[in-house]
């Protein structure tokens, strides 16, 4: 039985700018901005050394606001101390504590200087210009923690995710939120990822899933700035010295990279996206014409290993409901084996929201597998931008979502699916709640990992490889083995910007990553 939207208030999760053209999908919160002479900014005013062992210090501090602070630096490694100052040193990187005045800076194995604290970075009239280690409040709260650090001269920064902006960060204002960027062409990104790489030797790993901010000597050329509105701060420094070295660390506490398998890396022809429900008989989106696709790139001798089929598989006002369109292919598992029979495998294409429209709807509701209103009913948001109907979000935070999820996919790959494209997953806004009460913002970037968890495992029981071609990511995206860009223009301009997300991303860690060529 259909459903009719009046049933569920429709929460749009953007909000519409004063710029027509320029849309922001589930945008993250605003943090305030602080009004001339308004108090707020917490700062470490006294420090004492609680324990130090094998594993690490723990310090008690005092911030200027008189309330207590907990510190910790966890490291496994030896250390000293002399009474005011604390060295510890782990693997190829020493992280060196002055409790009073506090400061802290990190050096390589042979005592150069990495990076360290600035903590009173000023303009000429002495006025503060940087968020110094620390807190900040507004309106009585907390609202987030800041770390900065010194900026030498010759210092340059790279990674931070899929980036379209310029290579080198520094001079940039950048932000951890997974958006539906709608082109490469601007800051906007699929693929976040809170680490980046400093040419001195050494990288930052931010462990936060909220939308930090990275000030790259934007506002100072003297500081790199990071602000993260979680409920606290968790950063990592690696040491390299080689960039190679930064990343084998990283790969180390975030997950190694999957190798694809071979035909992988050979050429994927997709049947394209349709705006419209076209169901002419020259229509692509039958399963006539994928097998005539599919008989003409061979008899052209046209190099492809992967024949993807996109949204229409489905019915047009029911995605993502996993569900054959029965009218438009009406013996896919007859059209997997001829198509396997020449040479292809096949991908199908996905995303984790499911249309109202869809009975599919309904049956995921039932299950409680989908993200809901404070309230506690099912959240329905136009995910598509009025494209598609409003639909219900898959909530991959609970194991009940996740088997629910794959038990859609299960029988597809049995049927001899190959591989699924993973796209959109950037769309959580801050208002939905997991079905164990999270806000949206929590969960925001980290749903798409879980998202492409969810279809990589599955996929490996059955195939026995983590292939996913997957259009958005966070940390440790690399544990999936192939991702592609997104959607671009086919211009000049965009190929520049796609491929500085990709150089971008392989300084985050992804070694295996994609773009479309047309």
């Amino acid at each position: 039985m259909y459903r009719n939207l009046s049933e569920y208030e429709v929460i749009m999760p953007y909000q519409q700018p004063l710029v027509p053209f320029i849309v922001h999908v589930a945008d993250p919160v605003d943090l305030p901005i602080r009004k001339r002479g308004e108090a707020g900014l917490c700062r470490i005013s006294e420090t004492r050394l609680v324990s130090s062992g094998p594993r690490g210090l723990h310090i008690s501090a005092v911030g200027s606001d008189g309330e207590d602070l907990a510190i910790a630096i966890a490291a496994a490694g030896e250390g000293w101390t002399d009474g005011q100052t604390v060295r510890l040193r782990t693997g190829g990187l020493v992280a060196t504590v002055r409790l009073d005045p506090w400061h802290l800076a990190f050096h390589d194995a042979d005592g150069r200087l990495l990076t360290s604290q600035n903590l009173d970075e000023t303009d000429i009239s002495e006025r503060l210009r940087i968020l110094p280690f620390g807190r900040s409040y507004a309106e009585g709260r907390i609202v987030a923690y800041h770390e900065t650090f010194t900026a030498l001269p010759d210092e340059h920064f790279y990674g931070l995710g899929e980036k379209f902006t310029e290579f080198d960060k520094r001079g940039q204002r950048c932000i951890a939120w997974n958006y539906d960027a709608f082109s490469s062409e601007s800051e906007r990104s699929l693929k976040n990822v809170p680490f980046y790489l400093s040419t001195r030797g050494y990288g930052v790993l931010v462990g936060s899933g909220m939308a930090t901010e990275f000030d790259f000597c934007h506002s100072t050329h003297a500081a790199v700035q990071i602000t993260v509105p979680d409920d606290l701060l968790d950063y990592y420094v690696l040491a390299g010295p080689r960039p190679a070295d930064v990343l084998r660390r990283y790969h180390a506490l975030t997950g190694a990279p999957v190798v694809p398998p071979r035909w992988a890396f050979g050429t994927w022809i997709s049947t394209g996206y349709a705006a419209r429900d076209d169901r002419s008989d020259g229509a692509i989106y039958h399963q006539e014409r994928v097998v005539e696709l599919a008989r003409a790139i061979r008899e052209h001798a046209v190099p492809c290993d992967v024949l993807h089929i996109d949204t229409q598989w489905q019915r047009y006002d029911h995605w993502c409901d996993l569900r054959w369109d029965v009218e438009r292919f009406p013996d896919p598992r007859g059209m997997l084996k001829e198509l396997a029979g020449l040479g292809f495998r096949v991908s199908l294409w996905l995303n984790p929201y499911i249309s109202h429209l869809s009975p599919v709807f309904g049956e995921a509701e039932a299950a409680g597998v989908l993200m809901r209103r404070r309230d506690g009913s099912t959240f329905v948001a136009d995910s598509w931008h009025g494209a598609q109907p409003a639909c219900g979000i898959v909530d991959f935070t609970t194991p009940a979502g996740v088997a629910w999820f794959q038990d859609q996919l299960r029988p597809l790959l049995q049927d001899g699916v190959a591989v699924f494209k993973t796209d959109f997953g950037e769309g959580v806004p801050v208002d939905a709640h997991t079905v164990d009460g999270r806000p949206g913002e929590d969960v925001h970037n980290v749903y798409s990992l879980l998202f492409n968890d969810a279809v990589a495992d599955v996929t490996e029981q059955v195939h026995g490889h983590r292939v996913v071609w997957a259009r958005s990511s966070f940390t440790g995206g690399q544990r999936h083995a192939g991702q592609w860009s997104g959607d671009t223009n086919a211009t000049f301009t965009a190929m520049a910007s796609t491929m500085r997300g990709g150089l971008s991303y392989a300084l985050s860690g992804m070694p295996f990553w994609s773009h479309d060529v047309g």
